[in-house]
């Protein structure tokens, strides 16, 4: 009767006064004290008897049948939300062909060297500082101008800072936590991503997790400061543009609506692990009957607010793009295609000319894309409750 999950390794961070973090199998479940402590019983027994008799001392008596149920269900519904969890990072997580290309012992070992820079005093201020300095830096650009030679240089930086992002979730996590996991690359809607794994962030403060989620942008942001004091030194206006276009990289990471840096910081403030699903479940069940519909605690009502809002803004940004560029968001990507397989020599003089319409077709077919696979599972889930 006692299940597997009872012989793993597991511990447990307190989360708040009624809820614990799970850890096990690199695992992370949100559970109850009951739940915590029930794990607990189990663990230290060696047969059921045992555990029941342990059990009857901390809880109210129930039948040694009614005990044997209780554990049954309670372990079976863990091991289903590991399989359930399992099966949402498959669908949810739309990186392809994923690549390990730093394994968590060299990455965490590495990320020691930028460490002190998420002390949490040192990390606000600097953060503050540094995103001011970007923001300006935009506000003074008019446009946008890069020959050849400077769209490859823009492309480095990319790659790079990228990289450095990853990496940065990295050391926050693992000066949190002492845990982190890999840094890998994988494909992302037809673009190459890196990506980087800081599930152990979940037994950390809520600061903690937010500053990890900042992370990313904030190394990214000591790489402007580095640009813009070689733009200082030598004048040269194209550095400016790689600047601002770094910052628009930046601001599209902090985002709340998709699944970016700033959605997970929205979730770590209004404590909600699953803050997407829940949400598109909230707007889902109020669209389908809007007068029957309850709202039992505050962050049901924040759930719903985001779901609402968050449909809004994007199909109001899907809109906007299509009203401004029409025909465009089309023609432009397939004049891309063309131009490098008919004359692949003017491709960068092609990428110079368009890069703001290329920018908004991919912000474009980002935000649809995301659009189709929200609406997708949300059919499902609705033709299964009719039947």
């Amino acid at each position: 009767m006692l299940n597997t999950l009872t012989y793993k390794e597991f511990s447990f961070t307190k989360k708040n006064e009624n809820n614990w973090i799970l850890e096990h199998s690199e695992k992370y479940f949100i559970v109850s004290n009951e739940i915590k402590l029930l794990l607990e019983i189990l663990k230290r027994n060696n047969n059921s008897t045992l555990a029941y008799q342990d059990f009857i001392k901390e809880f109210d008596y129930v039948s040694e049948t009614d005990f044997n149920s209780i554990v049954s269900q309670n372990l079976k519904t863990l091991e289903l939300d590991e399989e359930r969890e399992e099966d949402q990072k498959k669908e949810k997580s739309f990186i392809l062909f994923e690549t390990k290309i730093l394994s968590p012992e060299k990455a965490g070992k590495w990320s020691k060297l930028i460490q002190p820079l998420f002390q949490p005093t040192f990390f606000w201020i600097s953060f503050t500082l540094l995103f001011v300095l970007a923001i300006y830096n935009i506000s003074t650009l008019h446009h946008f101008h890069l020959d050849t030679n400077y769209m490859v240089y823009l492309f480095i930086i990319y790659i790079v800072s990228a990289f450095i992002h990853e990496f940065g979730h990295i050391a926050a996590c693992n000066r949190f936590t002492k845990k982190n996991g890999e840094i890998g690359v994988g494909i992302y809607f037809l673009f190459p991503v890196f990506y980087s794994n800081i599930t152990p962030i979940w037994t950390a403060k809520k600061e903690e997790r937010i500053i990890t989620n900042l992370a990313g942008v904030y190394v990214q942001l000591y790489i402007i400061v580095a640009l813009f004091i070689i733009y200082l030194i030598t004048g040269i206006h194209e550095i400016q543009d790689i600047i601002a276009l770094s910052t628009l990289v930046i601001l599209y990471q902090l985002i709340p609506f998709i699944r970016t840096d700033g959605y997970w910081i929205l979730s770590d403030l209004t404590d909600s692990p699953n803050l997407l699903s829940n949400s598109n479940k909230r707007v889902i069940d109020f669209i389908k009957n809007p007068f029957k519909f309850k709202i039992n605690n505050k962050n049901e009502v924040l759930e719903l607010i985001y779901g609402l809002f968050n449909q809004i803004f994007m199909i109001f940004i899907v809109v906007r793009i299509i009203l401004t560029y029409k025909t465009k968001l089309f023609t432009g990507p397939i004049d891309l295609v063309k131009t490098i397989f008919t004359h692949p020599s003017k491709t960068f003089n092609f990428l110079n000319e368009n890069v703001e319409l290329l920018l908004i077709s991919i912000v474009f077919y980002l935000i649809v894309f995301n659009l189709i696979k929200r609406i997708l599972p949300s059919q499902k889930n609705i033709q299964e409750a009719q039947h």
